[in-house]
């Protein structure tokens, strides 16, 4: 049962919900270790090879419309968008895919892009695992580090959970004020 919730927030992710898979793979780690953490990366990770096709499919039938719902999604500019297209159309569009997963580019963007460069739906599908997955994990060891630190400090399992929550919210406070849209 706790997989469901990572996985089915990697497909949202990919497709229009505007926060990443790292909060259900933290609060797993959290609740259920490191192990487990890892275990909900990869079913985050194979949820956003789900959201991504459906993308893919959705850039293929009407780019401009898709590219126009995602620019009115929190922290996505126009300047975003057009970011990306210019990386989706150099030599390396899947280690920008990577790179710009750590730099708070939303995947969505390039999965919807991709088809219009000519990449095959059997490489998203087979690759965007592989390209979300490292940023699960660094979610997941950031929390299981943490999360050690706080039970160090704090004896409460609720006010440790409780904190990661405010952590969360002001995480995307500050991410969403920051980020142009």
């Amino acid at each position: 049962m706790w997989l469901i919730m990572p996985f089915l927030w990697g497909i949202l992710e990919a497709v229009l919900l505007f926060m990443v898979p790292d909060v259900p793979v933290s609060m797993v780690t959290l609740k259920r270790g490191t192990k487990a953490g890892i275990i909900a990366s990869i079913a985050a990770a194979i949820g956003a090879a789900i959201g991504g096709g459906a993308m893919y499919y959705w850039g293929q039938k009407d780019l401009f419309g898709v590219l126009a719902i995602i620019e009115k999604l929190p922290a996505i500019s126009p300047q975003m968008i057009d970011k990306v297209i210019m990386q989706m159309h150099g030599a390396r569009p899947f280690i920008a895919m990577l790179i710009g997963s750590f730099q708070g580019t939303p995947y969505k963007i390039y999965a919807s892009i991709a088809s219009s460069v000519n990449i095959p739906i059997w490489q998203i599908l087979l690759l965007t695992p592989l390209i979300r997955l490292p940023r699960f994990l660094v979610a997941v060891g950031a929390t299981s580090v943490a999360a050690q630190w706080a039970r160090k400090l704090i004896a409460s399992e609720k006010a440790i959970f409780w904190s990661a929550i405010c952590i969360w919210a002001f995480f995307y406070a500050l991410y969403w004020s920051i980020m142009p849209n």
